[in-house]
């Protein structure tokens, strides 16, 4: 167990011991909210941030319903030749009331108040449709998607997603399920259940954020995790910031010790592309290659991408071993 604590002051935040305890009882909440184990002190922008965290859960209850939230994809890359290989799927809220929403912002109150699963499985379904349409185009690109704390351990997660990849027709290892390490460390024995039966199942699975949580080295090795990626606030720094350096060549020699996949997040500098393309790693997204895009957008991206690789292979030979 342990304790999160709120505290107001009197006479500076009220004069009452009925408003002073509701004061320290929005303090507690906001104490919780950074992590547990904590203590906050109540102020008048404390009291802002939470009318507006407030706010922004009445609508996004009705988000969904309303047609206000959508799914961007992020090209996701081979290194070697920069050919696209997937996207990754990404949730955004477009809110009448408050504007565009950043997902640190809604996403956290998601998970807070449970909405994160009915969306989460709409952002599934919304993905899968998307596989089910390349393919129809011969277009054989996998999509991964992001699955929350309360998804994976809400005990239906290989029944929706054996649901909803029935209803699309698509072969499931074309979808991605992306889990962070802190989601996968919760609760290790239903968390590798999960994991193993998803993956006898076909789809596939990978380690998000990796560097940020608490994986053990021991059962990192024995889950059947098929990509490691590389969080962005290690590659923020490469090729220049030494601890960054270190990181980012360690995770990737880890990866291929244990036969995974290597795929770096936040790429957003030709240094940073050369760095890990010459430490060996396979995969990439970021802004170098291109922003999250709304789905209407991808099929002219997708021909100019192709036209470009086509005269880079054209230009410059590519060796084969780098297109394994």
């Amino acid at each position: 167990m342990s304790a999160s604590i709120g505290i107001s002051l009197y006479p500076e935040d009220a004069a009452t011991p009925e408003v002073l305890l509701q004061h320290a009882d929005s303090a507690m909440y906001h104490a919780k909210g950074q992590g547990k184990r904590g203590m906050a002190l109540f102020a008048g922008e404390l009291s802002e941030r939470l009318a507006r965290r407030h706010s922004l859960e009445q609508s996004l209850r009705k988000a969904l319903d309303k047609g206000e939230l959508s799914v961007c994809y992020q090209p996701q890359v081979r290194l070697s030749d920069r050919q696209t290989v997937g996207f990754e799927a990404l949730l955004r809220w477009n809110s009448p009331e408050h504007g565009r929403v950043s997902p640190a912002e809604f996403i956290p109150i998601a998970e807070n108040n449970g909405m994160i699963v009915p969306i989460g499985q709409w952002v599934l379904e919304q993905a899968c449709g998307r596989i089910a349409a390349w393919r129809r185009g011969d277009r054989p690109y996998y999509v991964a998607v992001n699955i929350s704390l309360r998804q994976f351990l809400g005990g239906r997660l290989e029944e929706i997603v054996w649901k909803v990849v029935n209803s699309a027709g698509i072969p499931p290892q074309a979808l991605e399920l992306e889990i962070t390490e802190s989601t996968a460390a919760c609760d290790p024995q239903q968390a590798e259940q999960v994991i193993r039966r998803l993956t006898e199942a076909g789809v596939r699975l990978a380690l998000d954020d990796f560097g940020t949580g608490y994986s053990s080295m021991r059962r990192l090795r024995e889950l059947p995790i098929r990509t490691l990626k590389v969080d962005k606030s290690f590659v923020d720094g490469l090729p220049e910031d030494g601890d960054d350096v270190q990181i980012v060549t360690s995770t990737i020699q880890l990866a291929h010790g244990l036969g995974k996949l290597s795929l770096a997040e936040g790429i957003e500098t030709e240094e940073q592309h050369l760095f890990l393309l010459e430490q060996g790693c396979m995969l990439g997204q970021g802004y170098l290659y291109s922003p999250p895009m709304p789905e209407e957008l991808i099929p002219s991206w997708i021909a100019q991408s192709c036209e470009a690789v086509k005269a880079s292979a054209d230009s410059t030979p590519i060796r084969r071993e780098n297109m394994q």
